[in-house]
């Protein structure tokens, strides 16, 4: 049973061990501070500090909030023996680095909330050049949080599916007959025993993550106008007419691959000996053909 008492007070000797370890981070930037203090400009140094931590602080409690949602999702649909306090100690470990991580885009964020247009369109997608300094920079960061965030929230719930299945690999089986120490490997067989809830939680997830790789080849389109693989920096004849129907191709792709989770969830999941199988299907093909073509192009 969940104690709550013996919760806040790992969690309070948790937030004591950071701080110990951030004693000299501390000190550094009391320093900083004096420094810019010294200068005049002390207002650049509380804005820059404020704007890292507000945006640690909501990026780690986004995904803090996310990731224990569907792991309290996942226990509810499939009992565990790992205890739910050491797994929200772990979402809470990752959510630190996901705000620190996070926070180090505090300058694209910034310039993002206070840009300016430069009222000059580009040629090939009619955006403002303003787009290309501060909102691009921007969208990229935000992807690559979410996609994070996503990712490592579908990674724990799916090593709570598949428990049973990683504990054999380190666990050796004997058969009665003769004797015999075996392993088993059979991950078809231990799909087959996760439960319909928890194939839909597990769809659910992944069809968010093709609909971000679908986001992720829309805002390639705009990385055209400054190629660097023609005889020139800028969008070459390869790039508006091979590269642009190619990432729109795959955009929709992607999102095809989304759209077939939530069929698969109304319709073939309550077939089930096809339900499993096709979701495994999608799975496979969608994240071998967006993922190849996303590490070869960018």
């Amino acid at each position: 049973m969940f104690n709550l008492r013996k919760f806040m007070k790992s969690f309070l000797i948790l937030i004591v061990i950071i701080l110990i370890l951030s004693i000299s981070k501390i000190v550094g930037l009391y320093t900083d501070y004096l420094w810019f203090d010294s200068l005049g400009f002390s207002k650049i140094f509380t804005v820059s500090l404020t704007s890292k931590l507000l945006i640690f602080f909501f990026a780690a409690l986004f995904f803090f909030i996310f990731a224990v949602i569907n792991l309290w999702v996942a226990l509810k649909i499939q009992k565990s023996k790992l205890p739910f306090k050491i797994s929200v100690l772990v979402i809470l470990f990752l959510a630190f680095f996901q705000g620190l991580t996070a926070s180090s885009a505090w300058l694209i964020v910034l310039q993002y909330l206070n840009q300016v247009s430069f009222n000059l369109q580009d040629p090939i997608l009619a955006k403002d050049v303003s787009f290309y300094v501060f909102s691009l920079p921007f969208f990229l960061a935000l992807w690559k949080y979410l996609f994070a965030c996503i990712l490592l929230t579908t990674l724990i719930v799916a090593f709570y599916y598949l428990q049973q299945f990683i504990t054999s690999l380190f666990t050796s089986n004997v058969d009665p007959n003769t004797n015999t120490v075996y392993k088993s490997f059979n991950l078809k067989q231990r799909i087959s025993k996760i439960k319909r809830a928890g194939m839909v939680d597990m769809a659910v997830l992944a069809s968010l993550i093709f609909f971000l790789l679908a986001l992720k080849h829309y805002l390639a389109r705009f990385s055209v106008l400054y190629s660097e693989k023609g005889i020139v920096v800028g969008a070459g004849y390869t790039d508006v007419f091979v590269f642009l129907p190619v990432v729109k191709f795959l955009m929709i792709f992607a999102i095809i691959i989304a759209a077939l989770f939530y069929v698969w969830i109304f319709y073939f999941s309550k077939i089930q000996k096809l339900g499993k199988r096709h979701i495994i299907a999608f799975i496979s093909t969608g994240f071998m053909r967006n993922f190849c073509f996303i590490s070869r192009c960018y």
